[in-house]
């Protein structure tokens, strides 16, 4: 699973608590933090060709993918 998080999100000390558990539930995890960026920075128009934007969209397909480029369910390789 991979979280993605903006540096500046103002429900980031929120985010910190909901990692923590999962990692002491566990629960294998990759954080990716975009340095500069706000709360719902991959939906704004006005920031579409930040290069951060670019790589949280390259990242999430990467993961909906997997290594054969078809859509695969959570957990399944």
């Amino acid at each position: 699973m991979t979280i993605q998080v903006a540096e500046s999100d103002r429900l980031r000390e929120e985010d910190e608590a909901d990692r923590r558990k999962l990692d002491e539930d566990g629960v294998k995890f990759t954080t990716v933090r975009y340095h500069g960026m706000i709360h719902d920075f991959g939906l704004l128009n006005g920031s579409a060709e930040e290069p951060a934007i670019h790589s949280l969209f390259e990242q999430a397909a990467r993961e909906c993918l997997g290594r054969n480029g078809r859509y695969r369910k959570e957990g399944t390789r």
